[in-house]
């Protein structure tokens, strides 16, 4: 008896959750950040070290088996991604002390790293009508949306349900469990779809002709995930430390405000050029630094909420520009090798940029580093912005392929 296999239009929404449900996964630590500090006496350092963990792990991860999916095909990849992230989060909530948290971290990262750039690359290709630029506005819109439910649900059950530091991880692994379920479902490779040879671990690459594309997208892409390393990895201890809340609710509220204008700032870079959209999500990402400096300085919450929005709004517009380009112009068969070369970078930034805001905060206070890494990443939009620009307006031709 053939076992059921899910359509296509099914099976980019299960790949869509993948994205959803991996995001929860990883950013659901952030809002109990707060309480391992009180109870076990955490310093900043430490905390963005364990933060750091994840993504650094990841990029291990990407750097061995970034591609695997283009020769074993997007369903075996996805079904061990999800295991992973599913021992990851069930190691947070049975944890006794801080050499858990880290172990949790290595393997979630380990499971992401696997499984994104497949995620990603089986929406591109289930994705009704071949409409590649809805694939890459869903794919970014489903990393705000496990964001939000990380901040909503996550905030809420640390808020007001008893077990606090373990409750949120509970609902994930059932979360995760019914996943698991789904995505064995999940059609098989198609016959000439995959990669020619066979799999051997190696650095992510890209053909040479794409080298342009390649560093538009990932500047792009690196000053999107510099402002994760804010927002996701910090922003809860920012909300308590800088503005002056500490009920982690609304601090997860104000994360959910930014993830939400990432959802928005995906789906407007539907309405334009990829290389208009990174340039618009560069400038509100600038502005958004700027603003969470003011907060910082105020202690506003209504700035604050007002710098997540331009954050996840440039954080959005950055990303989507970056896949979009990416998804232009890959081939079908070297599509996650793509994917995992900008995921790589991205991730790398994103763990040293959170570990480097940690040491900062020693010698200029966490208010002073936190600054100081905001106005980096502002500069940083802008140059991606400027790139982009500059790159779109060469002239194509069979060496140099155009962003737009």
């Amino acid at each position: 008896m053939t076992a059921p296999v899910l359509s296509s239009r099914v099976a980019f929404w299960v790949s869509s959750a993948v994205v959803v449900v991996g995001i929860w996964a990883s950013a659901s630590p952030s809002v109990v950040y707060s309480l391992y500090i009180s109870e076990w006496h955490l310093t900043t350092v430490v905390t963005t070290a364990l933060f750091s963990t994840y993504p650094i792990a990841l990029v291990v991860t990407l750097i061995v088996f970034g591609d695997i999916s283009d020769y074993v095909g997007r369903r075996s990849t996805i079904i061990v991604s999800v295991g992973l992230s599913a021992i990851g989060v069930l190691l947070f909530a049975v944890g006794p002390d801080l050499g858990w948290l880290f172990l949790a971290r290595v393997v979630q990262g380990a499971g992401v790293g696997i499984g994104v750039s497949a995620a990603s690359a089986a929406m591109a290709e289930f994705v009704p009508r071949g409409n590649t630029a809805f694939a890459s506005s869903v794919n970014t819109a489903s990393t705000a949306a496990g964001l939000t439910l990380s901040a909503v649900i996550g905030g809420a059950l640390v808020e007001y349900a008893p077990a606090p530091t373990r409750g949120t991880f509970w609902v994930l692994v059932v979360v995760m469990a019914a996943l698991f379920v789904l995505v064995l479902f999940l059609p098989r490779s198609r016959p000439g779809t995959l990669a020619e040879g066979r799999w051997r671990p190696k650095l992510p690459g890209f053909p040479l002709r794409l080298w342009r594309v390649v560093v538009v997208s990932s500047l792009a892409a690196m000053g999107s995930f510099a402002i994760g390393s804010l927002m996701i990895g910090l922003g809860a201890q920012i909300a308590e430390e800088l503005i002056h809340t500490d009920n982690v609710l609304i601090a997860g509220l104000s994360l959910a405000v930014f993830a939400i204008a990432v959802a928005a700032g995906a789906f407007l870079g539907q309405r334009s050029t990829p290389t208009r959209v990174m340039v618009v999500g560069g400038a509100a990402a600038a502005i958004g630094c700027a603003l969470l400096v003011l907060s910082s300085d105020l202690a506003s919450m209504p700035v604050y909420l007002l710098a997540g929005l331009g954050l996840g709004a440039g954080n959005g517009l950055m990303f989507v520009g970056a896949l979009r380009t990416l998804n232009l112009h890959a081939p079908a068969g070297h599509r996650a090798g793509l994917l995992s070369v900008l995921y790589l970078v991205s991730y790398l930034v994103q763990g040293l940029v959170a570990f480097a805001i940690g040491l900062g905060a020693q010698s200029l206070g966490f208010d002073g580093s936190v600054a100081l890494w905001a106005w980096i990443i502002g500069g940083w939009s802008v140059l991606a912005a400027v790139v982009a620009v500059i790159a779109g307006r060469r002239p194509a031709d069979p060496s140099t392929v155009p962003v737009d």
